[in-house]
């Protein structure tokens, strides 16, 4: 997944790659706090093509909330509807478990989650490690 993520993200001028024992780390500390949903596709010839990780975090909104933690798909497999699928999936899932749908948009992606449903709820700016300021949108599933 380290691989998917480092492929996805290597446009952005604020992405540092991560390393495989990083991204474990990670996963491990999001699987310890929540029940945690992967989605992956994989290409005819068996890669990893793309993946989802979302959870239900009993924190947000009323109650719990589907939170969908991360969306990348190898640049390769891109355009071919396969992040689509995968957070659409995710999302009527979650929905049906919580009524609640949020996801974090990378800055200039708010379009691709508006035709799938989704709207601008707030405008939030994140900081890395590094202290670097990248400028991401969360965004909830319409609930009408």
């Amino acid at each position: 997944m380290a691989r998917v993520v480092n492929a996805a993200f290597s446009r952005y001028q604020w992405y540092s790659p991560i390393t495989v024992r990083d991204y474990a780390n990670y996963l491990g500390y999001i699987e310890k706090r929540y029940k945690t949903l992967y989605l992956l596709a994989w290409s005819p010839s068996g890669e990893l093509a793309g993946y989802l990780q979302a959870y239900i975090n009993p924190n947000l909104a009323e109650g719990f909330s589907g939170y969908i933690e991360e969306v990348a798909v190898d640049p390769r497999y891109q355009g071919h509807g396969l992040g689509s699928s995968l957070v659409v999936k995710t999302a009527r899932r979650l929905y049906n478990e919580t009524r609640h749908v949020y996801l974090n948009s990378v800055r200039g992606l708010e379009g691709f989650y508006e035709k799938l449903g989704f709207a601008i709820v707030d405008e939030t700016v994140y900081y890395e490690a590094s202290l670097t300021l990248f400028p991401e949108r969360a965004v909830t599933v319409y609930t009408g």
